[in-house]
């Protein structure tokens, strides 16, 4: 065995009795279509196991229909291969990736019914027109049409035969209808449809028959299937996706949200993107998904409203570039990351109201998680230490990539009155945008890291902003006199000021905002 070789050239011949062929390249860069495949008709591989010419230029597998022992076939990068043949010889294959076979243009009804199947990839794909047209793999757990631009539909599922399958990719591809028979994909997890158009959505969902207090009653997979029985159409079963923890629908048109009405993943979800849609409004039945942890509504530019009770676990609510917005809803207690990045039609009056509650929670300043972008040009008005003029620092080595970057220093007395507990400090910094649509900047506080983001802002940013960030002290944070906050930005990164405050609370009060700066 000869590992990390190089070869080019043609192939004429390989033994028959070979067990593992390996001359693939690891990208398109390293041997791409370096090695050429003319075999000889009596090339009969029967005992091969694993067959990887990944970027090679083999052309056609006819001479690989049965092999019974085959498990591992990585034709990634193929450019010259058009057509996938019958493999139903070969049905202990595991592992079948084509991703990036740029010429491919059908794949062979037998795919579809590899019962060891489990790992199958067709991303990349944008001359596919032709694949399963029904789909009975009865170990797959992954699949991806992604990038598959000329495949326009979603093959049928054979019932009870794939409910092994735990994610779904069909992003960026032709697929406009997804068939009812989407429904006995059980156990599927994951599934991502960005910018597909999909036409049918409601097929989905249960219709009306969906009762939240039902759902949130049923203990076991079994309960949950009886409670969902849907025969309204020909005596037929529907069972939805009921396992769902991810759901990706960006991009894809939607001008309507009611097919959340009745998803039956109520219990599941904890992912949901619907950005860069047309959505005016959202359903209120948003706050039944009591597991959901991120709402990703960017770039939904005729969003008007959101509902005011959010899932009760949700920790991310990205609301860039909703330009029709003008309020905010309330946030729940665990909730630590809200995105407001050219939300221009919020008022003052709601930005305030925004920083007052959030800061006036309790459970927020413990968890010392929550902070928020939005358009503004100055830090909040209550910040008692505020500068616009950088400091000049001797960064040691570990800190090298901010050298050329801005620097500001603040010293913060931690003297407090009689009755006083210190429960954590609010930074915030007004930046411009990002000349290199990133964000990055590192807070230390009495010499260790606070807060380290890195954020990348896929939309592009069209005025000042304000960050905010609420974090706690330890107690040996809290020794002495001088807490020192020091806020170090990359040189990419344009900062107009930085500020600090000192969250405090009283033994009679809540909490209240220090407003007295040191002498």
């Amino acid at each position: 065995m000869n590992l990390n070789a190089c070869f080019s050239g043609r192939v004429d011949y390989l033994p028959n009795d070979l067990r593992w062929v390996e001359l693939g390249g690891q990208s398109d860069i390293h041997q791409k279509h370096t090695i050429v495949f003319n075999l000889p008709s009596n090339y009969h591989p029967r005992h091969l196991v694993r067959f990887d010419v990944s970027y090679s230029g083999i052309r056609q597998l006819k001479e690989f229909k049965n092999l019974a022992k085959l498990t591992f076939m990585n034709l990634r990068g193929c450019e010259f291969l058009e057509k996938i043949p019958d493999l139903s010889g070969s049905p202990n294959i595991k592992y079948l990736n084509l991703r990036n076979c740029k010429n491919l243009v059908e794949v062979d009804d037998s795919v579809g019914f590899l019962d060891k199947l489990v790992e199958l990839n067709l991303s990349g794909c944008p001359k596919l027109k032709r694949f399963a047209t029904r789909l009975g793999l009865g170990s797959l757990q992954w699949l991806s049409l992604k990038g598959c631009t000329r495949l326009e539909s979603f093959p049928e599922i054979e019932e009870g035969k794939m409910e092994s399958l735990l994610s779904l990719h069909i992003e960026k591809s032709g697929i406009r209808q997804l068939p009812s028979s989407i429904a006995y994909l059980t156990g599927l997890g994951s599934f991502a449809a960005n910018g597909c158009e999909l036409q049918n959505l409601h097929l989905l969902t249960f219709g009306n028959k969906v009762k939240f207090d039902e759902v949130s009653t049923c203990s076991t997979k079994s309960q949950l299937f009886s409670t969902y029985l849907d025969t309204s159409d020909n005596d037929s079963i529907t069972l939805t996706l009921p396992v769902l923890r991810k759901l990706y629908l960006n991009g894809c048109n939607l001008s309507e949200s009611d097919f959340l009405v009745s998803l039956n993943c109520w219990s599941t979800l904890k992912r949901l993107d619907l950005s860069s849609n047309n959505f005016v409004s959202l359903p209120d039945c948003i706050s039944k998904f009591v597991n959901l942890e991120s709402l990703r509504l960017s770039d939904c530019k005729s969003l008007e409203k959101i509902p005011q009770v959010l899932p009760p676990k949700l920790r991310l609510l990205d609301l860039s570039d909703c330009r029709s917005l003008e309020k905010i809803p309330e946030l729940p207690p665990m909730f630590e990351f809200l995105i407001l990045t050219n939300c221009f039609r919020l008022s003052g009056d709601e930005v305030a109201k925004l920083e007052n509650n959030l800061l006036n929670h309790q459970e927020s300043l413990r968890r010392s998680e929550f902070q928020v972008v939005l358009p503004g040009n100055e830090v909040p008005k209550w910040f008692s230490f505020t500068s616009n003029h950088p400091t000049t620092l001797e960064l040691p080595p570990e800190y090298e990539e901010f050298v050329g970057g801005s620097e500001f220093c603040f010293e913060i007395p931690l003297n407090l009155q009689v009755g006083e507990t210190l429960l954590g400090l609010a930074l915030s910094f007004v930046f411009e945008p990002p000349t290199f649509h990133f964000l990055y900047t590192c807070i230390l506080i009495n010499g260790i890291v606070k807060f380290e983001p890195y954020v990348w802002f896929d939309n592009d940013m069209k005025a000042t902003h304000v960050r905010s960030k609420l974090v706690d002290l330890e107690e040996h944070e809290q020794q002495g006199d001088i807490c020192q906050v020091i806020f170090l930005f990359h040189k990419a990164t344009r900062i107009k000021s930085c500020g600090v405050h000192r969250l405090l609370r009283n033994q009679n009060e809540l909490l209240h905002f220090s407003s007295e700066p040191a002498d």
